[in-house]
């Protein structure tokens, strides 16, 4: 896994000179202070979950619907993690595909006759035909997962999840990048929902190899979660990790715990593929679902929360 760890390591010098005997008027040793691996300075959000190979079947309906799709169903999760509300107007979600800067030579170039715009990448959905050579299927003018929050005060703990949104039905407060939600859905665990609102099959992330990645209104490259093998190299973040192409949503297990596999997480979490809205660390520290406390990996007794 490759990890950025946050802020600098300060290191010592000692320098000896006329004057008092070491240890008569030094200064006392600084313990190097503790920084969680995946920790984002604030005011920035933190990616807890991403469903990226939505299982096949009624188990992989990831938004509830009665329907599921191998499109619509994907989504990422981010939580507030930090002491203080923060602001998301302006942050951007997107794959490799939609990701500011890339290929810029592929992008002038002019649309094949007769495709639509944004076509699939490498490594076919479930109940998708398989890549076809010489076709949009097989990767020319891939089309892109992308997301831009609108205005959205998020207080400490709170949650949002970001669906794709192809052919899904929600219910409950949704909003899109013109307009938040009204309000929590009770639906996803008290999380505020959003959808992307996609309307082609081909604006997908790629089952066998993509990155996620979170850009803030600046531009700056926040966070990147990669998995399997991209054909293109993800880029240089303040956070920056690599999981494994698995069926089924990849989630941390705790605020700066690693990614595993949804299945794999202990305790109620275990054996289920994914939980939009409902961060798992809120079922292993016995903190209230979107209430965690920051900084807390002491595991508690299990609150009934929103499944």
């Amino acid at each position: 896994m490759n990890t950025n760890f946050l802020g600098p390591l300060a290191v010592g010098i000692l320098i000896l000179t006329a004057g008092p005997a070491l240890g008569q008027g030094s200064p006392p040793a600084q313990a190097t202070p503790s920084v969680p691996a995946h920790a984002v300075p604030f005011p920035h959000p933190l990616i807890t979950e991403v469903l990226f190979n939505v299982p096949s079947g009624p188990k992989g309906d990831a938004n509830g619907d009665g329907t599921r799709d191998a499109v619509g169903d994907e989504f990422v999760e981010l939580i507030n993690p930090h002491d203080k509300p923060i602001q998301l107007k302006g942050y951007v979600l997107s794959d490799s595909s939609g990701w500011p800067g890339k290929r810029p030579a592929e992008a002038a170039q002019p649309p094949a006759k007769g495709s639509e715009p944004g076509s699939a990448k490498p490594g076919a959905k479930n109940g998708d035909a398989p890549p076809k050579e010489g076709g949009k299927e097989a990767g020319q003018g891939r089309g892109s997962v992308k997301f831009v929050f609108p205005e959205l005060t998020l207080k400490p703990g709170e949650r949002v999840v970001v669906f794709n949104g192809l052919k899904q039905k929600f219910s409950g407060p949704v909003g899109d990048s013109a307009r938040a939600p009204s309000a929590t859905n009770p639906a996803m665990g008290d999380a505020f929902v959003f959808t992307i609102r996609n309307d082609s099959k081909f604006n997908s992330f790629s089952n066998t190899g993509d990155w996620v990645g979170l850009l803030s209104p600046s531009g700056e490259a926040i966070e990147v979660l990669a998995w399997g093998n991209p054909s293109t190299p993800p880029p240089s973040a303040i956070v920056r990790e690599e999981v494994e192409a698995s069926a089924g949503s990849m989630q941390r297990t705790s605020i700066d715990g690693d990614f595993v596999r949804h299945q794999d997480l202990p305790g109620d979490a275990s054996g289920k593929f994914f939980s939009p809205g409902v961060f798992a660390w809120d079922l292993k520290s016995g903190a209230p679902a979107g209430r965690p406390q920051p900084g807390a990996t002491t595991p508690g007794p299990t609150p009934t929360t929103p499944k």
